[in-house]
């Protein structure tokens, strides 16, 4: 075990003057905003092409011609996630299947997505964040990682290559979820952002009422935002179409917004640079 640390001393040691913790962190945030602005973009297409398709709907409904299907309008597919014209509800004819929905319908489908890929991005970057955190622990930076390792894995003759993959596999197994990963990532870093961390609590949330109950407000949604039944005002703030802010309650479906969507990748901006900041903060504690 002792010529295993050794040699993980020694490796990172010799990698410390060539890239810093701060340097890692900022790599894993240019990635983690070019992929959100990226999804955002793919939204604003989306939009257009909803507009262009209910304008065509429009116009054929005018002429009596044969109506478009939501088969002719492409749905780009984000990290994985991906919606298929058999998803949406309509009524099949003699001819061929058409679908009775609106360009607003559409348009809330990628909302949903969008907002999903979000969330995912943000996560992707905490797990990222978090084991360089430990690799950095173990070239002797002043951190400490709240996870536990079983080292014996690591052989003295093992790869480099293989050993950061064993490490980080080791500490993705030592989380349990998102809510672990987020904790012992801001206490990793010593972040301390209640307003950034109460909106992402938020909006992590609101994946989950879309993953699980179809954008409808369940009891345990509202106190897992830390809104109790003890709380007088007790619902969802969601930014409308126009900026406005809107109050969802138990039993009542969300609708997600293009400015909502938006506040979102404001507090992804804002919240990943607090760790990248903490990051400059943590310095070696052996040279």
């Amino acid at each position: 075990m002792i010529r295993i640390i050794e040699r993980l001393r020694k490796y990172f040691f010799s990698k410390s003057k060539n890239m810093c913790l701060s340097s890692e962190v900022a790599k894993l945030r240019n990635d983690l905003l070019q992929n959100c602005k990226s999804a955002v973009d793919c939204l604003e297409a989306a939009d257009l092409r909803v507009t262009s398709f209910a304008s065509a709907n429009k116009m054929t409904t005018t002429t009596r011609s044969p109506e478009p299907t939501v088969t002719g309008l492409s749905i780009p597919s984000f990290t994985g996630l991906s919606i298929q014209s058999s998803q949406m509800s309509g009524s099949k004819s003699d001819d061929a299947t058409s679908y009775e929905i609106t360009d607003k319908e559409i348009l809330n489908r990628f909302m949903i997505l969008t907002h999903g890929v979000l969330i995912q991005e943000w996560e992707h970057f905490l797990y990222d964040v978090f084991v360089e955190g430990v690799i950095y622990y173990l070239k002797g930076y002043d951190l400490d990682p709240d996870c536990k390792l079983h080292l014996k894995i690591l052989k003295p003759g093992i790869e480099i290559a293989e050993m950061r993959k064993k490490l980080s596999a080791e500490v993705k197994k030592s989380l349990k979820g998102y809510e672990d990963l987020f904790k012992k990532s801001r206490k990793l870093f010593k972040v301390e952002e209640d307003k950034l961390l109460e909106e992402m609590k938020k909006h992590v949330q609101v994946r989950h009422v879309f993953q699980h109950n179809r954008g409808e407000i369940r009891e345990e949604d509202l106190i897992a935002i830390g809104v109790g039944e003890n709380v007088p005002n007790r619902c969802f703030s969601v930014l409308d179409d126009k900026g406005q802010t809107r109050e969802y309650k138990k039993g009542e479906t969300i609708f997600l917004s293009k400015p909502e969507i938006q506040k979102l990748l404001e507090i992804i901006e804002k919240y990943s640079q607090v760790f990248q900041t903490q990051a400059e903060k943590v310095k070696p504690t052996t040279e």
